[in-house]
């Protein structure tokens, strides 16, 4: 059988906001289904959405720490479920744990309105596993402009700020996801980009 390799589903945050548990549940991806359909890795988004910067927080940083409630979420699953899936940060751990017959999972991160202007922020979500970052959803934010059905703003690229973190995210070794992003944004990563970028 040829193992497969997703680059995106939304099922940890679904999962978390329906109690439902990763092993089996009702929603499209569970690790029973992954295992039964020959799955070698599965990407997971931490879909982060813009409207969290008007949430109450108390630490004042309520996109961040909608951040750690999934992380969390994930990482409760990973230590539920060591016997069929662990994390995965490099190829070589993902060829290691096909060898150990366990799944892999990548953390991705979709909607870069969390970076806000702080390229540090790239740093902890490198640190905890992410992988592939998009940059946008469907709003405009600090890194450049969604996919419109405007041609004013589909022409509009990446800002300077957006520029700044194509370089610094492959600096550290994460892979830009075009995915939702302007066609002026595509040709900036495009032209910007020194490696391989995706459309997840």
């Amino acid at each position: 059988m040829v193992k497969t390799l997703d680059l995106h589903c939304d099922t940890i945050v679904k999962a978390h906001r329906l109690g439902e548990a990763l092993r089996d549940n009702d929603l499209q991806v569970s690790l029973n289904k992954l295992k039964q359909g020959g799955s070698l890795a599965q990407c997971f988004a931490m879909y982060i959405a813009k409207r969290f910067e008007n949430e109450p927080s108390a630490s004042g940083d309520p996109m961040m720490d909608r951040y750690e409630v999934i992380l969390g979420h994930f990482r409760h699953e990973m230590a539920q479920n060591a016997d069929m899936i662990r994390q995965a940060r490099t190829v070589d751990e993902i060829l290691d744990n096909d060898k150990k017959g366990l799944l892999s999972a990548v953390l991705t991160m979709e909607e870069g309105a969390i970076v806000g202007n702080d390229l540090r922020r790239l740093d902890r979500f490198y640190a905890d596993g992410v992988r592939i970052f998009g940059f946008t959803w469907n709003y405009e934010n600090t890194l450049g402009y969604p996919n419109s059905l405007d041609p004013e703003i589909m022409n509009k690229g990446l800002t300077d700020f957006g520029k700044e973190v194509v370089k610094e995210m492959e600096r550290l070794g994460m892979v830009v996801d075009v995915s939702h992003l302007s066609d002026g944004g595509f040709m900036d990563v495009a032209r910007l980009a020194q490696g391989p970028f995706v459309a997840t």
